[in-house]
């Protein structure tokens, strides 16, 4: 029988959002008040590259050492996370049932019909869904939002932050949390114009647009930071790890803005092109957009905003969601303000300690 686990619901007074990347580890505890919401304590560290395969945890143990460092590093005390699962072994799915059903029913009826939604053997699977409103059909029926995942996949990143002590309160989807986030930190209710936030990881890069805080299109790209830093580990003859520390540290030879960097701004410019004739090739309502966001460690690349406005002729910027949420007295404010781009997944995690 599959396992159920929370990946909608559970909520707690304050929960630490820990996103885990391909790359690195990044946390947000929050707070949710009479004000909005606060963030109490963030950070960010880097994995060991033999850590992860793709998105997938290989090393837990190494993952929670890194995460147990990080806790430290950012004085958080809670040991209560929200986590997210990503990619190829994560399903969701919309399906209508009968608006009659208890929950306890509806849970029974989805069991039943799961098999035709999920390609993985059933038993394999966690399962879980939520009632997202009225089925748009005017039948009287409801519309669910189904979503499966593997139960190794949960497992691995469960074995990751047990290792460093904490408990999983919540299991999200990763896309879900992002939207999350930019709805509250990016975009508000008085956003116009149709927006295109740019969240690039390590490997993979997401591209959602909103038409004011309306999501109406995502799309995932195989392209990443790690491009980057294999464009320099060939031009510069670096092993991988000198490598990805001088491309966050800016310390690289005076050639890199004009040898190195552009190659990588000319791939990005060309997959943020490709997704967005995609977008309007699909839609009969958009041909255009107003404006670029970008998200994610590698946004923080000197000057690659301006550079990608000057190639597509899009306005485009870095994110700032520190800008919209209040900022608690253990957070060191320079420090997150380097680290914000990367932190909209994790925050959008640790707005699980709300109900809203």
């Amino acid at each position: 029988m599959s396992r159920s686990l929370s990946l909608f619901g559970g909520k707690n007074q304050t929960i630490v959002g820990v996103d885990i990347s391909t790359s690195g580890v990044k946390v947000a505890e929050m707070e949710y008040g009479s004000g909005g919401f606060e963030l109490l304590a963030c950070g960010r560290d880097e994995l060991p590259p033999t850590a992860m395969n793709d998105r997938q945890v290989v090393e837990p143990e190494a993952v929670g050492k890194v995460l147990s460092r990080l806790l430290r590093r950012a004085d958080i005390k809670s040991r209560t996370a929200a986590i997210a699962v990503s990619g190829s072994p994560v399903i969701t799915k919309t399906i209508t049932l009968p608006n009659h059903l208890s929950e306890r029913d509806m849970e029974e009826q989805i069991r039943l019909e799961a098999d035709q939604y999920v390609p993985y053997p059933i038993e394999e699977v966690n399962l879980d869904f939520t009632v997202t409103g009225p089925s748009p059909h005017g039948d009287g029926n409801v519309s669910v939002l189904l979503a499966a995942c593997r139960s190794e996949t949960v497992d691995e990143r469960l074995a990751a932050i047990e290792s460093a002590g904490m408990t999983a309160q919540v299991v999200d989807i990763e896309e879900y949390a992002l939207d999350n986030a930019i709805r509250h930190f990016v975009l508000d209710e008085q956003s116009e114009g149709v927006v295109l936030v740019c969240d690039i990881g390590g490997s993979h890069t997401m591209m959602s647009i909103f038409d004011g805080t309306k999501s109406v299109y995502r799309r995932e790209q195989g392209f990443g930071g790690r491009q980057l830093t294999e464009d320099i580990m060939r031009h510069y003859g670096m092993p991988a790890d000198e490598a990805d520390n001088a491309k966050r540290s800016g310390k690289l030879p005076d050639d890199y803005a004009t040898e190195v960097l552009p190659y990588f701004i000319d791939d990005l410019a060309q997959q943020i092109d490709r997704a967005l004739q995609l977008f309007f090739a699909n839609s009969n309502e958009y041909s255009s957009i107003d404006r670029i966001v970008f998200a994610g460690g590698t946004a923080n690349v000197p000057g690659l905003p301006q550079a990608i406005e000057d190639k597509l002729g899009v306005k485009s910027e870095l994110v700032d969601p520190l800008a919209r949420v209040k900022v608690g007295g253990r957070v060191r404010r320079a420090l997150a303000r380097a680290e914000a781009p990367a932190l909209l997944v994790a925050m959008g995690l640790g707005m699980r300690s709300s109900d809203q």
